[in-house]
């Protein structure tokens, strides 16, 4: 299903963005410090101008384009800008940036850290796989319920017919069928990412529940 494929294609660049963005925390605190105290606005805000700024300025139109005659990769990096709205929007951005904070003040107070340091190692290079991990998991976690519910004011305002906008004007139009069967793909794909997140923070809990 190409409205299944295309909420995908935007989730993936959020994945992507929250992976390097982790990596820039923890390579730079200063930038995490000011994303901390960013905080975030409503997609419903936001999209419309990033929009109209885009366009005002650069005359760049960030409506997603036609998938007639449309290369994939332009399909592809049309969902950059959405899923970049997506990412701030949701507070994912603050809420990794604080969980970068808090799991690093953590683990620098830890017996395991302090012995690890005696023995010559970098503060850095011993709590920087731990933190990556953690943080990555434990923000996704946290903001999942929020990302899955500003997706539908995305697709809707940058003109992405994915399977949550798919759903909602099925609803509108009284299809009950196509409206049925999308709202259950939005259950599937929600648990998946759901029980995934919390499996993985289980894991890493049993891992580093020896270094503590």
């Amino acid at each position: 299903m190409v409205q299944l494929v295309l909420t995908i294609g935007i989730f993936s660049w959020l994945m992507v963005y929250v992976m390097i963005s982790a990596l820039a925390f923890l390579r730079w605190p200063h930038f995490c410090f000011f994303i901390s105290h960013l905080g975030f606005a409503p997609a419903l805000l936001v999209a419309p101008l990033v929009l109209v700024g885009f366009y005002g300025l650069f005359s760049l139109d960030l409506l997603f384009p036609s998938l007639i005659d449309t290369p994939f990769y332009i399909l592809l990096l049309s969902l950059m800008a959405p899923a970049l709205v997506l990412y701030f929007s949701s507070g994912l951005a603050t809420t990794l940036a604080n969980q970068v904070k808090m799991e690093s003040s953590y683990w620098k107070n830890q017996p395991c850290t302090r012995f690890a340091l005696s023995l010559g190692a970098k503060e850095e290079a011993f709590i920087r796989p731990l933190l990556f991990k953690n943080t990555l998991t434990a923000s996704l976690d946290k903001a999942l319920p929020v990302i899955f519910s500003e997706t539908l004011v995305i697709e809707a305002m940058f003109n992405i017919h994915g399977l949550f906008l798919l759903t909602f004007q099925s609803a509108r139009a009284l299809d009950w069928h196509s409206a049925g069967e999308g709202l259950l793909l939005i259950v599937m794909v929600y648990g998946a990412f759901r029980w995934t997140t919390k499996k993985l923070l289980q894991s890493m809990k049993k891992r580093t529940a020896g270094y503590a």
